[in-house]
């Protein structure tokens, strides 16, 4: 008789990943009865009884985006430790910065929704399609300034035009500067016309 079912969500014990089980076979030859996914579905991996906890419920889940009360943003990264305490990812400049936040001194902003699970969003028709782009920008753990080019970029054709094209530009010269450390005056130029 399995400890777990389909659907539960366990933590790793060896590195409290938090994963989902998706199948069940009681009688596998290796003593690894439990196939689980991670986030992505390219996380998958089968493990054994001993070497999952089952979760508990939480005030908040992987991916939630969440804001602390001095008004810092992040997205939770680790279930709660002992004491209530979340592992949260800020975006810091270039990077992202883990910290640890306790339940008492967060909000939840934006619950994290999956792909599977997304649908079209209300009230964003400045952005071109069904994807919600805040969503995406969380998914692909994009620093503060990437987000920004990607925010800019995909609505500017719908809200503020140039100025958001602006936008994205100004986003784009700081992450150059911050990630190739270059003056902007002596990188590449793309010639206009051909591209290149």
């Amino acid at each position: 008789m399995s400890k777990f079912k389909v659907g539960d969500k366990v933590i790793f014990k060896d590195n409290n990943a938090v994963v989902t089980i998706i199948e069940i076979d009681e009688f596998c030859p290796d003593h690894l009865p439990y196939l689980v996914k991670g986030v992505d579905e390219y996380n998958v991996c089968w493990r054994s009884e001993e070497s999952l906890t089952l979760v508990k419920e939480t005030a908040f889940n992987i991916g939630d985006t969440v804001e602390n009360s001095k008004g810092f943003r992040g997205y939770v990264r680790g279930i709660p430790l002992g004491d209530g305490t979340y592992r949260i990812e800020v975006p810091y400049g270039h990077e992202n910065k883990t910290e640890y936040w306790h339940k008492d001194d967060v909000k939840l902003i934006r619950a994290f929704v999956s792909q599977e699970q997304s649908q079209p969003v209300v009230n964003t028709d400045h952005y071109n399609n069904n994807t919600d782009v805040f969503d995406f920008i969380a998914a692909q753990g994009l620093s503060f300034a990437e987000g920004n080019i990607v925010k800019y970029i995909c609505r500017h054709r719908k809200k503020n035009g140039l100025v958001d094209l602006s936008k994205a530009k100004h986003y784009l010269e700081l992450l150059m500067k911050e990630q190739f450390n270059k003056d902007l005056e002596t990188a590449p130029v793309v010639d206009e016309r051909t591209g290149i």
